[in-house]
Order: C-alpha cells, then sequence, then structure tokens
C-alpha cells in the first residue's frame, strides 16, 4: 500500500541544526514515498513537524523511521548530512560507520549510519538520507536495533527507490 506523505507542519529540530531555513517549505507537499512493509504511520508522533513510521519491535525497541522536510538553497545534501552528523559525533557513544553519496533518481542525495548507545543501554544504529532538490530537503532517519538493523536497512534502501518529486494525486 502506498503510503503519501505530507509534511506541512513547522520545520524540525534536526533539520534547524543541519541549516535549514525556518517555516514550512512551500512545495514540502510535492513528493511523495512509500515506507517498507511492516512501518505504519503514527498519528500520534508528530513532533517538531516530523512525520513518523513504527516498525517492528527487537530487543525490546521498535524500529523507526522519521521523516523531516524543510529548505535550504545554499548546500548540498551532503554538506546538509555532514552537518547533521557533525552533531551527532560530539557525544561519544557515537561511532560513525559509513557516510557516502547514494542514488535516488532526481534528488541529489547523501546518506549516513552511526552507531549509538541509547539511555537504556541498548546499542542502536541509525541511518539518515538527506534528499534534495530546488532547496527543498527532506531527511528520512532508520533507527532500529543494532541486532535488528540490516534486515530494515536494505528493506529503506530498496524503498527509498519509490521516492518521487511532484505532486502525487
Amino acid at each position: 500500500m502506498t503510503t503519501r506523505l505530507l509534511i506541512i507542519g513547522a520545520i524540525a529540530l534536526s533539520l534547524l541544526l543541519a541549516g535549514c531555513g525556518k517555516g514550512s517549505p512551500k512545495d514540502a507537499s510535492d513528493w511523495s514515498y512509500s515506507p517498507p512493509d511492516g512501518f505504519k504511520q503514527d498519528e500520534n508522533q508528530h513532533k517538531n513537524g516530523a512525520t513518523w513510521f513504527m516498525g517492528p519491535k527487537d530487543d525490546g525497541f521498535t524500529a523507526n523511521l522519521e521523516f523531516n522536510a524543510g529548505t535550504n538553497s545554499k548546500d548540498t545534501a551532503k554538506q546538509i548530512g555532514e552537518q547533521t552528523l557533525n552533531k551527532w559525533k560530539a557525544n561519544s557513544d557515537i561511532t560513525v560507520k559509513e557516510q557516502e553519496a547514494f542514488t535516488i533518481p532526481d534528488s541529489d542525495a547523501y546518506t549516513w549510519l552511526i552507531t549509538k548507545k541509547l539511555p537504556t543501554g541498548l546499542l542502536a544504529e541509525q541511518r539518515q538520507f538527506t534528499v534534495m532538490k530546488n532547496g527543498i530537503v527532506v531527511q528520512i532517519t532508520l533507527t532500529a536495533s543494532a541486532n535488528a538493523f540490516s534486515k530494515y536497512d536494505q528493506a529503506l534502501a530498496d524503498s527509498l527507490q519509490s521516492f518521487k518529486w511532484g505532486k502525487q494525486n
């Protein structure tokens, strides 16, 4: 089932930290994406303009996808992704596993993967994709327990091929 994401709220804190402008982008609803199977939109999880999809629970932790949209006409996807990653790297419980360009049709895209220790002591992995076109930035972040992460990571990469710019009716 295709789920259409419409981000029209305030810019999420993580995007503000990454250098995106304040306010809702005029065309933030001009993109669509179908999340991996097993991830369902959580209508109760709208923090700072983000949209959340909750997935299966592994090791007592619910895998989740967070979507944030904003604008930035001065930086590339790589620069925005690296700015966000640099904020995370200030935490001693973070290990950067990879950072690289990523191919999404008709987009400038960049991804990174980190391992982090949660306050509960659980080891989690987090991958973020920064996708942009014409100054519109969408950040898609997957977080899951480290033991279960690989099964969601490939599903997320595959599902990103459904990402499309333009109004979807």
